[in-house]
């Protein structure tokens, strides 16, 4: 008592099922249209072959778009989880790998006014993490982990640290510089102005 379609190969070799779907405006070639197929090698196939999107929808509205330039879009209008990526098992890990030498890993955060007025930006040339806000650099750490903030605000700090723990020994900044040794010299904190020009250690 159900509604099947069953499309099965029984040739050996490189040869698959296949839904080809076409219209008018597509043509009817092998190269037209689109394809549904479950080749030999176990795989499955969502093809589209002609330049446009593929459309996944739910409960009458899109939710998922796979563009021709593959760009990927998830569309959600309630108040929820946009994605969701669930180990059971493990660690959820999500990658970012660019592939291309000389190329940066980047998450961006956008708005109507600006695609990228946040930025998560990882330079696997040189090996540093760069935040970005209001599309400035604010934070920088580098590859031996030497951490510079940017701030531009008058009337504010541009480093606030706060220990709200325990009501006794809380302690705020820690600053450890250099080798007990008085080989070299070590300075904990240099302080300068605005010229760059030291006014103190």
């Amino acid at each position: 008592n159900k509604a099947l379609l069953h499309i099965h190969q029984t040739q050996s070799g490189t040869y698959g099922s296949e839904l080809h779907l076409t219209n008018n405006t597509t043509g009817s070639a092998a190269g037209d249209g689109m394809f549904l197929s479950m080749w030999t090698d176990n795989d499955v196939y969502f093809n589209n072959q002609e330049d446009g999107d593929i459309n996944f929808w739910t409960n009458g509205s899109e939710r998922f778009r796979i563009a021709s330039n593959a760009i990927i879009t998830a569309t959600q209008a309630n108040n929820e989880v946009v994605m969701l990526l669930k180990n059971s098992a493990h660690n959820s890990i999500l990658e970012i790998y660019a592939e291309t030498a000389n190329k940066n890993s980047e998450i961006w955060f956008g708005d109507a006014a600006d695609d990228n007025v946040g930025k998560i930006d990882y330079d696997h040339n040189i090996n540093q993490l760069v935040f970005t806000t209001n599309a400035s650099e604010r934070f920088r750490i580098g590859s031996a982990g030497e951490t510079k903030v940017y701030a531009n605000k008058g009337g504010d700090y541009a480093l606030f640290v706060q220990n709200d723990g325990a009501s006794l020994n809380r302690y705020g900044v820690l600053i450890q510089c250099g080798q007990d040794s008085p080989v070299s010299t070590n300075y904990a904190m240099t302080i300068a102005d605005g010229d760059s020009t030291v006014q103190g250690y």
